[in-house]
């Protein structure tokens, strides 16, 4: 069995490592789902290995 989490995000660069490294404690793929962020939310969430994708 396999187990995605997705996170919706927008300017989230403080937080979205807090949230992204747990969740690959018990999931096989974290996906972020950006809504337009000017910070370095994408950059982050692609070097801890998540899936980024763009929404907006």
């Amino acid at each position: 069995m396999s187990l995605a989490v997705c996170v919706l995000a927008k300017n989230e660069e403080k937080r979205i490592a807090d949230c992204i490294r747990p969740a690959l404690r018990h999931a096989n793929e974290v996906i972020v789902v950006d809504n337009g962020s000017e910070d370095r939310t994408v950059q982050i969430a692609k070097e801890l290995g998540a899936t980024v994708l763009f929404f907006g």
